[in-house]
């Protein structure tokens, strides 16, 4: 060997005659990268010979991503919608990520594939590292890349209402003890109401039957766009429903109330205003009106909780007849001649309220038996002397005079 020369051509520029000769070869990143190495081998006689090699570089894994944001409200969350992977095929053949604690560096969860995390931040104010780690089949060195992912901190909902029962109408105060300098949504069942600090809220319950919840809801939203929602309850009760029954009678007679009243609780009051100015205040009173008419009368009840509703309505006092009549006959004005027929003329009165009468039974002598049951009956008085004749009426209603 010591008579024969070398000559080498590594292909990447350098050359050597050396018998052992060396030479760096550069790799291409990202790709493998292959080089033809030549040797032409001479011999003292002049003869030579040229033999041909490959030497291929594979790429170091590249770890390389980006994420669209770092900075979020909670929860964020982290997966590959916000973080753009570089691939590089011919440098990686695995991917892998963890997820760890940036303070204490203990790893909190582990992913495998490029695509397969996915972590969320649930907690304002809180952070999280993210290390993509990628290996390739020819043992190079592995390759990572880290980045911290942080949730900014919330603003604080916080609110008192005026009360949380009451009954209806209900006019609901809130007030308002939210972070400083934050926008507020207020919500009823869902549905938006109000935008201010401090809204004052009309909650009704038009049922009888039964009470009403209303889940009132704050929603602040800070100027870096995070929220806090804080929610309360309002229940407003059902009111009382109030009724009565009442009898019809004839002046004089006492009228009899009967409370027809019904509630979801207990009802624990009556209140009793009789159009007269009377009053009373027990469920099922009694009342005699000082002469007929139709008197407006209202019911107030009161049910445990404290909730009143006012009932009214008419109750009707019959008038009675003032019963009068007439003789009309042709003998003298003061004296009726026997033998004679003498018409018996009806002239009592009665106010409309007790229109019209219905019955008229004349007795004539005052015995107790009914001669005549029409309004203007003919009678001849056949003996001599005073005669008592008595009228009575009655209305359709029952009511009587004499």
């Amino acid at each position: 060997t010591n008579t024969m020369q070398f000559v080498w051509d590594f292909g990447n520029g350098d050359s050597s005659q050396a018998l052992f000769p060396s030479s760096l070869f550069t790799a291409i990143p990202e790709r493998d990268t292959s080089y033809i190495v030549r040797l032409i081998a001479t011999n003292a006689f002049g003869c030579s010979d040229t033999a041909f090699d490959q030497i291929t570089l594979y790429p170091n894994p590249i770890a390389d991503f980006m994420p669209a944001t770092t900075l979020e409200c909670a929860p964020f969350q982290i997966d590959t919608s916000i973080i753009r992977v570089n691939l590089f095929p011919d440098a990686n053949d695995s991917y892998a990520w963890e997820v760890f604690d940036p303070i204490s560096g203990n790893v909190l969860q582990s992913f495998s594939g490029v695509n397969s995390l996915t972590y969320t931040i649930l907690q304002d104010d809180d952070s999280v590292g993210i290390r993509l780690i990628t290996q390739n089949l020819h043992a190079c060195q592995p390759d990572t890349q880290t980045v911290v992912f942080r949730t900014l901190p919330d603003p604080v909902a916080n609110f008192s209402l005026s009360s949380n029962t009451s009954c209806h109408p209900a006019f609901i105060q809130a007030y308002d003890s939210s972070t400083v300098g934050v926008t507020h949504l207020w919500y009823v069942n869902g549905n938006l109401r109000s935008s201010i600090a401090n809204p004052v809220f009309n909650l009704g319950n038009t049922s009888l039957t039964a009470d009403s919840t209303y889940i009132i809801e704050l929603v602040v939203t800070a100027g870096t766009g995070c929220t806090d929602t804080l929610r309360d309850t309002v229940t407003v009760f059902a009111l009382p429903d109030p009724a009565f029954g009442a009898t019809e009678v004839c002046e004089t007679y006492t009228t009899v109330f009967t409370d027809a009243s019904s509630t979801i609780d207990s009802l624990v009051q009556w209140s009793w205003s009789f159009g007269d100015g009377d009053s009373a205040f027990i469920p099922d009173p009694v009342h005699t009106y000082d002469t007929f008419g139709v008197f407006w009368v209202e019911l107030t009840v009161t049910e445990r909780r404290g909730c009143s509703q006012i009932f009214g309505d008419s109750v009707i006092v019959r008038p009675n007849p003032s019963n009068d009549f007439v003789l009309q006959h042709a003998c003298y004005p003061d004296s009726i001649c026997v033998g004679s027929t003498v018409n018996l003329n009806d002239s009592t009165f009665l106010p409309s309220l007790g229109q019209p009468i219905s019955q008229w039974n004349w007795d004539i002598g005052a015995d107790g038996s009914i001669e005549y049951s029409s309004q203007h009956p003919q009678h001849s008085f056949s003996t001599l002397g005073r005669v008592d004749v008595a009228l009575y009426t009655q209305t359709i209603y029952g009511c009587v005079d004499t």
